[in-house]
């Protein structure tokens, strides 16, 4: 078999071209002048740190020894992201050498590389020291880096508690990638001591696409991990969220605010009540799942009562069940929406016994809202508003609503002079006034059917 490549061969190898020498020469010209000014010129040994950039990329360089920590610290002291993906480092004896010799390093990915046969033992300071060698490390009690802010494992089928052990030493770490590794069920510890102890300043975790079935073991995280605000599960096969308890979650992530959980096994809307239960949850993604499979929110209008009938889509059913989400699948819940949301969910519901564990909730909130009854579902053109501009109020004005906001602005330039760079144009709700008050027509782009405007409803025109 072919001799792995070393770390330092292939930086050099990589780096040492004309390209790259050119790329940096601004560095290593300006590293020079300031040791020329301070009558320390640099050793030859010492350049060499100023020969390469301080983001290093290695993927598949066939990299499986590195060298030992001083020769690392002569010749990468400036480096802080190395990207080694993709290479054959298998031992733990090559990977303390990354996080003991570079002192500046703040990520380091070694996602891809053989890390499965790495044994607790290895790693652990109290046990097995007749086992290793030189480069592997003498006896310590400590962290051995506390600058490394992000580390990436995806890939590297890399034990749990040997993860759990790595961050006692490299205790720094706030965000860290472990996904693809095959993980079924994690353990909150380990049997030896230092178990005890969480590495509690990680604060964003990915653990996309491995085996977690359980919503417990998703728990097992949040108690390794109390300082969590984000986490990746998506491509997990999740599927009892239902029977967890409240509490427990709440509990298990008392920090956490973004939530990613794509194509899991969830089947019940109302298990999704119980993400009401960790208390900082603003942003939640959660798509792929059974109940996203017909994601459309078709707007029927003409309703001689009401502005709107918006059905209960996925996303609105989510956003009706979960107050606190702010931004759910990358976009923003805005004051509107999750006024149509709570509103579709409460005549959805109207007759189910038992209702859902918000109607209640809803239901005081907007009063007994029964599902609406022969709805006209063609949308009229033109509807009958008022219109009130800086020079005159309320004058009864025909808006055609299949128009765009821009079209609009441009058509009321004639009656208010106002060009449309000069003006505001706001939406006033008659039948939601008090609890909606104004909105700003602001979209160019936008139609103003998407608005639900209705007769007895308000344009308002100001200017600049």
């Amino acid at each position: 078999m072919e001799e792995p490549m070393t770390f330092l061969t292939a930086l050099e190898q990589k780096y040492s071209d004309e390209d790259y020498r050119v790329l940096f020469g601004s560095l290593i010209c300006q590293e020079r002048e300031r040791q020329d000014q301070e009558n320390s010129p640099a050793s030859p040994e010492k350049r060499r740190n100023f020969m390469f950039p301080p983001y290093v990329v290695l993927q598949n360089f066939g990299i499986g020894r590195v060298e030992p920590s001083h020769q690392l610290a002569e010749w990468c002291v400036h480096l802080t992201e190395i990207d080694l993906s993709f290479n054959r480092i298998n031992k733990w004896n090559e990977v303390l050498p990354l996080i003991q010799g570079m002192p500046a390093l703040e990520s380091l990915n070694l996602s891809f590389n053989p890390l499965k046969d790495i044994r607790l033992e290895d790693i652990t300071p109290h046990q097995h020291h007749h086992h290793r060698t030189k480069t592997a490390v003498a006896d310590h009690t400590g962290p051995l880096n506390r600058q490394i802010k992000r580390l990436i494992l995806n890939g590297t089928l890399i034990d749990w508690p040997v993860v759990i052990a790595l961050l006692r030493l490299v205790d720094g770490v706030e965000e860290l990638h472990l996904s693809l590794n095959g993980y079924s069920e994690l353990q909150s510890g380990t049997d030896h001591d230092e178990g005890k102890r969480s590495p509690s300043k990680v604060k964003e975790l990915h653990v996309d696409g491995n085996q977690l079935a359980s919503w417990e073991t998703l728990m097992v995280i949040g108690g390794v991990f109390p300082a969590l605000q984000t986490l990746f599960a998506s491509q997990n096969p999740l599927c009892d969220l239902q029977k967890i308890e409240n509490d427990a979650l709440r509990s298990s992530f008392p920090a956490l605010k973004k939530l990613h959980v794509n194509q899991i096994e969830l089947e019940e809307w109302d298990a999704l009540d119980k993400l009401n239960s960790i208390a900082n949850l603003t942003d939640l993604r959660l798509l792929g799942t059974k109940l996203w499979a017909n994601d459309t929110a078709p707007v029927t209008f003409g309703s001689p009562t009401k502005k709107s009938i918006i059905e209960l889509t996925p996303r609105s059913h989510v956003i009706a069940r979960l107050p606190n989400v702010q931004i759910l699948n990358g976009t923003a819940v805005e004051t509107l929406e999750r006024m149509d949301a709570e509103r579709a969910f409460l005549r959805h519901f109207h007759s189910q016994s038992p209702a859902p564990i918000r109607y209640p909730e809803l239901e005081a909130k907007y009063g007994h809202l029964k599902p609406l009854a022969h709805v006209d579902l063609g949308a009229p053109v033109f509807v009958a508003v008022s219109l009130t501009t800086p020079t005159f109020s309320k004058r009864p004005y025909r808006v055609n609503v299949k128009q765009s906001v821009a079209q609009l602005k441009k058509s009321l330039t004639a009656i208010t002079g106002l060009s449309p760079s000069k003006c505001r144009v706001f939406y006033w709700d008659a039948e939601l006034a008090e609890s909606s008050g104004l909105e700003e027509l602001k979209y160019p782009g936008r139609a103003l059917h998407s608005y639900a405007i209705v007769e007895g409803d308000e344009i308002i025109v100001q200017e600049k």
